[in-house]
């Protein structure tokens, strides 16, 4: 829901989101994604995911993707 609300902000075809979240869970992060660009027609930017996982050299979990039009 977060995800798709999101597009209402988009300026133009150029625009990007950025969807992060504090959890390593596949569900609320690269599942969601996932969703999100099949039902939006939008792409992960190439080497743009980023995530961390609790106590990998002292940070929390922690995911983040960028992601454009298609």
């Amino acid at each position: 829901m977060i995800l798709d609300e999101s597009l209402s902000y988009l300026r133009n075809d150029k625009s990007k989101i950025v969807y992060s979240t504090c959890s390593i869970f596949p569900e609320e992060n690269i599942v969601q994604v996932a969703n999100f660009c099949r039902k939006h027609n939008f792409k992960m930017e190439d080497d743009s995911m980023f995530q961390t996982y609790p106590l990998h050299r002292g940070m929390d979990g922690f995911f983040a993707a960028t992601l454009v039009p298609n």
